[in-house]
């Protein structure tokens, strides 16, 4: 089994935090914790690694909340605040529709408009590395077999999904919330162990 996957935040790697292939590993917040934010931060630490090394991986973000578009205004953000700049996702999305004056004459950006165009471009490179997917409705079973095929045609490095408590078991009968949610996981986790790849599922 290949090693565990390290975050790219120096603070956990010192702790040896890994994410290891065939292992389902869950982030845990309140609500508004941030829990997306850092699913998005491994993704991008994780396509920096990738790149820096020259590996031909892609990895998969399930997100059961945000639609593409605005995953892609995240990382733009994201992209941005590594290199000092600092945008925020409002403002990714409102300069993006509007331009400049889409928030009025006096309004200051945080960033810079070349520390924008950057984070796009750093994404444009990355259109083969990355694969983001948002459809609310699907099941496990439908998000097990989106991954499957995905595996089958390209080589997997990660599978992150945003996040548990939004994701739905298979159709059945389930007396108690806390089945249909540890029925979630262990489906994801083993999709961890068939992919043998680390599978990284925000909860709240």
């Amino acid at each position: 089994m290949a090693a565990g996957r390290p975050s790219g935040w120096e603070a956990l790697d010192r702790q040896e935090v890994f994410f290891n292939p065939g292992e389902l590993a869950l982030l845990a917040g309140r609500t508004g914790h941030a829990k997306t934010t850092v699913l998005l931060g491994l993704l991008v630490n994780w396509a920096k690694a990738a790149e820096k090394d020259g590996r031909d991986e892609l990895l998969v973000f399930y997100s059961q909340e945000e639609a593409e578009v605005r995953i892609y205004h995240r990382l733009c953000s994201l992209l941005t605040a590594a290199s000092g700049s600092g945008w925020t996702a409002n403002e990714v999305k409102d300069f993006l529709r509007g331009g400049p004056g889409s928030r009025g004459k006096g309004y200051v950006w945080n960033g810079t408009e070349d520390a924008l165009n950057k984070a796009r471009e750093t994404l444009r490179k990355w259109e083969n590395r990355l694969l983001v997917v948002h459809r609310s409705s699907w099941t496990v079973e439908d998000i097990e077999a989106h991954a499957r095929k995905v595996a089958a045609q390209y080589n997997v490095g990660a599978v992150l999904l945003d996040y548990l408590l939004r994701i739905s078991p298979p159709e059945a009968r389930y007396d108690r919330r806390d089945i249909e949610v540890s029925t979630v996981a262990r489906r994801l986790k083993a999709l961890a162990v068939d992919l043998s790849v680390p599978v990284v599922c925000g909860a709240q």
